[in-house]
């Protein structure tokens, strides 16, 4: 077998976690160089090989998140090639580099775009001298070293064996599977884990919750009367489409088919909303606290007259206690659960609908919404919710957070009094289910909803192309009414005054040309 085959060819790699460098004998090419290698990073910088002579050397590097750079000295000083990339390149996914020198030219490029290419000056150098170690992973004395994976290194066709460098290297690991690949791996509530290569750390954005590990909850006190209100789509984006509804039939920029709603809750006042989430058509979700302190779940799915409506718990929750409330949709089968209650399954009617029409927004509190709202709800919506909400989602969106994290979010508003408090709820901990037995798991085309930018363009003509129309009319209007104005001012015979007592005949002069007349002309 080759060499390529015996070392596992492009997929032959080195993990870089501790700052230290591969040594390789030097590499004696001859007249030219060429190399190529596949690298991932969440680091800006770092040096990916190093080769020296006494005065030759060549140097391939991620200069920054975005460039990389090939210099070398061959006996005319020090040049370099650089490419820059149009998005970052410290984004844990793979990139390809590949770097040739020889006595004609030398060239880079990255992921297989346009080569950059420098011509060689006449009389350049006759063969490489460098006779220095090769460092894979950093310069020489462990500068500007790289943290991350570099696979499928070659170097004149030949795979160089990190693999098995690794095992002989402090601070290298033989592979590229990182520590989120580990067991134990402590990022929660949906956190994801963001490869560091000497350590890793939890990505909490996507998440209700906060920390290092994503386990802190989040949560506000509510006043009476306050209220979060959460957009999907910016407010002009919003006030656009609202127009386009009332101008035109719904046109619908999400159709949901599955939702997935998981908060917890503290109060002691019924009645009260906890959640409603509002479209731009008739469809709505809420979660209610009932005169009685029961809960209850409504849907308005489609355009029947009831909605879906199902009393999730009988007793009065309204108990100062903390309440954890799960709700899954996928289609039209929907599952809950409270507290540590069993999961209970249930099937909306077959005649029903089965999306989740233009999402709009998400209110927290209290309902303030333009248009009809269902005086169902209206009822609950006075004095609005005293209490406490936590670790708000709804199919990946966080308005609580967004609400107490986010001072300059254009999507989310709070009106009233929002204290932040974990509410003594306790954390909603993911456990490691599999897909096929897990209730709460959503498929992976469900829906994230505020990113839409081709709607907003849509809606954004349909609005445009309304406005000049109506400008265009308006316009008309005002030539058909305006368009004998002028001549009926100026031809108009005037009557005569009624005759008088002489007057003394006044002195000759030139009259001035009338104004309507001079326009006229």
């Amino acid at each position: 077998s080759t060499l390529n085959e015996r070392t596992g060819g492009s997929w032959n790699g080195a993990t870089f976690t501790e700052g230290n460098y591969m040594v390789f004998p030097p590499f004696n090419s001859g007249p030219s160089v060429d190399i190529s290698l596949y690298f991932k990073t969440t680091s800006s910088y770092g040096v990916f090989l190093e080769n020296s002579g006494y005065w030759d050397f060549i140097r391939l590097e991620l200069k920054s998140e975005r460039v990389v750079v090939f210099s070398f000295n061959v006996g005319d000083g020090r040049q370099e090639l650089r490419v820059e990339a149009p998005e970052p390149l410290n984004n844990d996914s793979w990139h390809f580099v590949e770097a040739e020198i020889n006595v004609k030219f030398a060239r880079l490029r990255l992921d297989e775009r346009r080569w950059r290419v420098l011509e060689a000056p006449p009389q350049s150098y006759v063969s490489l001298r460098l006779d220095r170690p090769l460092y894979v992973g950093a310069a020489e004395y462990r500068r500007a070293a790289f943290f991350g994976c570099i696979r499928g290194l070659r170097m004149n066709g030949e795979i160089m064996d990190l693999e098995r460098k690794a095992r002989l290297t402090e601070g290298a690991v033989a592979g590229c599977l990182g520590r989120c690949s580990e067991p134990g791996v402590l990022c929660q509530n949906g956190g994801r884990c963001v490869e560091r290569y000497s350590t890793y750390t939890c990505d909490c954005n996507a998440s209700a919750f906060d920390g290092h590990y994503c386990q802190k909850v989040i949560g506000g006190y509510f006043e009476a009367g306050t209220y979060v209100r959460y957009n999907f789509q910016s407010m002009f984006t919003a006030a656009a489409q609202e127009f386009a509804s009332m101008m035109l039939p719904i046109t619908s920029s999400f159709n949901s088919t599955s939702d997935e709603v998981v908060f917890s809750f503290k109060t002691s006042q019924p009645p009260s909303v906890l959640m409603y989430i509002s479209s731009f058509s008739r469809d709505y979700l809420a979660v209610l606290i009932n005169h009685d302190g029961s809960l209850v779940l409504r849907y308005q799915l489609g355009s029947f007259a009831n909605p879906y409506t199902r009393t999730l718990v009988k007793e009065n929750v309204a108990d100062g206690r903390a309440h954890r409330v799960n709700i899954t949709r996928k289609d039209r089968e929907i599952y809950t659960q409270v507290d540590e209650d069993p999961v209970v399954w249930e099937r909306i009617s077959l005649w029903g609908d089965k999306n989740f029409d233009s999402p709009k927004s998400i209110f927290l509190g209290r309902v303030l919404e333009v248009g009809v709202l269902d005086p169902e709800i209206q009822r609950y919506n006075t004095p609005g919710f005293i209490g406490c909400l936590a670790g708000v989602s709804f199919n990946g969106i966080v308005p609580l957070k967004a609400a107490l994290r986010t001072d300059t979010n254009q999507t989310v508003l709070v009106q009233g009094e929002l204290v932040e408090s974990n509410c003594g709820a306790r954390p909603i901990i993911l456990s490691d289910v599999l897909i096929a037995d897990d209730p709460w798991a959503l498929q992976p085309d469900t829906p994230r909803f505020g990113s839409d930018s081709l709607t907003g363009a849509v809606i954004g003509v349909i609005v445009a192309f309304i406005l000049f129309a109506a400008l265009a009319l308006a316009a008309l209007l005002y030539l058909y009414y305006h368009r004998h104005k002028g001549s009926y001012n100026t031809n108009e015979a005037k009557p005569l005054d009624p005759p008088a007592r002489p007057k003394p005949a006044p002195q000759k002069k030139e009259l001035p040309q009338i104004q309507e007349e001079t326009k006229g002309e």
